[in-house]
């Protein structure tokens, strides 16, 4: 599998430089919910090719797929375009 990981040009955690809003948005989402442990390998979480793990993780988020550490803990948005906290990416763009 990390042969193939390497060809499809994915990245683990901590890998590739992400941009500030990117950086901010992957915090946050870290902090706040519950990041399952077969995320880079459980193909439910999207595709590999060109990505890392850190856009795994905020793409599960976007997607509804993660679990909130807390639950019913107020609003948890984030925006995975510029990381600012208390909208969506729609908002931003």
């Amino acid at each position: 599998p990390g042969h193939i990981r390497s060809i499809l040009d994915y990245h683990h955690r901590g890998e590739l430089p992400l941009d500030q809003g990117t950086l901010k948005a992957y915090r946050f989402i870290r902090n706040h919910f519950l990041i399952p442990r077969n995320i880079e390998a459980d193909p439910k979480f999207g595709a590999y090719s060109g990505s890392c793990f850190e856009e795994r993780v905020i793409r599960a988020y976007t997607l509804g797929q993660l679990e909130p550490r807390i639950p019913k803990k107020g609003s948890l948005l984030v925006c995975s375009y510029c990381g600012g906290e208390g909208h969506k990416r729609d908002d931003c763009l």
